[in-house]
């Protein structure tokens, strides 16, 4: 797997967000962090890319990403760039609630129905230690940042859809 070289730190919105940056650079070069389906660690697995406001049967707010896909999901990912600590909060929240519905309906010790997993990056997610630790509690510890998603694969279920 490709590591990416550390970045500068710069983040803009150079690929149209406007409420968030949306653009990172590593290695030189400007990466469209909203974009997940080429070049990245999960090239080749087969996923499901919610869009914006979809509806998805079994959940009341979308996943950003569903495993193999909306109609058997095995795991859902909430990724996440934000400078501010009320988007990331919002997100916390949206990330709890999916740790709820993953359990919600089985009996205490029964294994959850799909893995929740959160992406995370930004000064956001660093102002408020509380929402970490709820963030780590409602995916079991699978909360990856910038530095350690080369380890997304290995350390989640998702080599388990591996197209190639």
């Amino acid at each position: 797997m490709k590591r990416l070289p550390k970045g500068s730190g710069y983040q803009s919105c150079e690929f149209g967000a406007r409420s968030y940056p949306d653009s990172l650079c590593s290695g030189g070069r400007l990466f469209d962090a909203d974009d997940c389906d080429s070049d990245g660690p999960t090239e080749d697995i087969s996923h499901r890319k919610t869009k914006r406001a979809e509806r998805i049967t079994g959940f009341d707010q979308a996943p950003d990403f569903i495993i193999p896909n909306e109609f058997n999901p095995q795991i859902v990912i909430e990724a996440k760039i934000t400078e501010d600590d009320g988007t990331a909060r919002d997100k916390v929240t949206r990330v709890q609630h999916l740790g709820e519905l993953s359990t919600q309906g089985l009996n205490p010790g029964d294994p959850p129905r799909f893995e929740v997993v959160a992406c995370i990056a930004g000064r956001g997610f660093k102002v408020r230690r509380e929402d970490m630790k709820k963030l780590i509690l409602a995916t079991r510890g699978k909360v990856f940042t910038l530095q350690t998603l080369a380890r997304l694969i290995d350390c989640t279920r998702l080599g388990e859809y591996k197209t190639k």
